[in-house]
């Protein structure tokens, strides 16, 4: 195949990936509701978008991020697997804090959700990868 072809195929799997990510985060609309307690709409704007959308997000109190993911401080202890005073250091940061936390490897991934990359993939329904392009 010509180096054009190759290069058609690799954008296609990637645009490929790239939608699957999105799908696959919530997996469907009831359950993404249920974990969230937001809209998929609602979803796409708050991981999907850009650092100052993270920003915006997460850079709040503990009571925004009740809020925002709709559930009780013991949800969250429970979905995130941290004591509320965990949630709010990791969620009540600046933005360096944030590239920190949700830029890089799966390793820091394992270490602020506090759980194995295996259930990252079955809570989130994506690959390292996607979690690292999803949060930066």
């Amino acid at each position: 195949m010509s180096s054009s072809g190759n290069h058609y195929q690799c954008a296609r799997l990637q645009r490929t990936d790239e939608m699957r990510a999105v799908f696959q985060f919530g997996v469907s609309l009831a359950s993404v509701r249920l974990q969230f307690g937001v809209s998929l709409a609602s979803v796409w704007r708050q991981f999907g978008v850009s650092l100052a959308s993270v920003r915006r997000q997460f850079g709040f109190s503990s009571a925004s991020v009740r809020l925002q993911f709709g559930v009780s401080s013991a949800s969250v202890r429970l979905q995130f697997g941290v004591s509320s005073a965990s949630v709010r250091l990791q969620f009540g940061v600046s933005s360096a804090s944030v590239r920190r936390q949700f830029g890089f490897s799966s390793a820091s991934v394992r270490l602020q959700f506090g759980f194995s990359s295996a259930s990252v993939r079955l809570q989130f329904g994506v690959s390292s990868a996607s979690v690292r392009r999803q949060f930066v």
